[in-house]
């Protein structure tokens, strides 16, 4: 690796020389394009539904619609499922995509550890696959 390149982006970003030589690699190895489609869907649509909830709500307490939002996101993973009623196959379905949850039962939502509202916005949007997140935003604009 050309370390020149290295000390350069270093001064200039001030990230450490070991994430930058990380950066650098992936930048060698292309990442699949469904892959990238992914990521760039989740970047533009998260803050598409995000302004949609905002415009919806601004009325109400500031970050109310992202409580809103929360509520909805769950809702829509659990197949319209209160989730008293415990996990619906659609979510357990959605949350087995993660890696951090393959080994657990039940997702924590449903063992009453609490995670910030925006965690829960962003592990959901991120396992949605590009259709769910399609599907959420046209079932949200009607």
């Amino acid at each position: 690796m050309d370390q020149l390149l290295v000390q350069d982006l270093h001064k200039k970003s001030g990230l450490p020389l070991e994430l930058i030589q990380i950066i650098l690699r992936y930048t060698n190895r292309p990442q699949p394009k469904f892959l990238l489609e992914d990521v760039q869907n989740y970047y533009h649509s998260l803050i598409e539904i995000k302004d949609m909830y905002y415009n919806n709500w601004f009325q109400i307490e500031p970050g109310e619609h992202l409580n809103w939002l929360e509520n909805d996101i769950i809702r829509y993973a659990n197949n319209d499922r209160l989730t008293n009623s415990g996990p619906h196959f659609k979510m357990l379905n959605i949350l087995s995509r993660s890696l951090m949850h393959k080994k657990l039962v039940e997702f924590p939502i449903f063992n009453n550890i609490t995670m910030s509202v925006n965690t829960v916005i962003n592990i959901f949007w991120g396992l949605f696959t590009v259709a769910e997140r399609n599907k959420f935003l046209e079932d949200g604009l009607n």
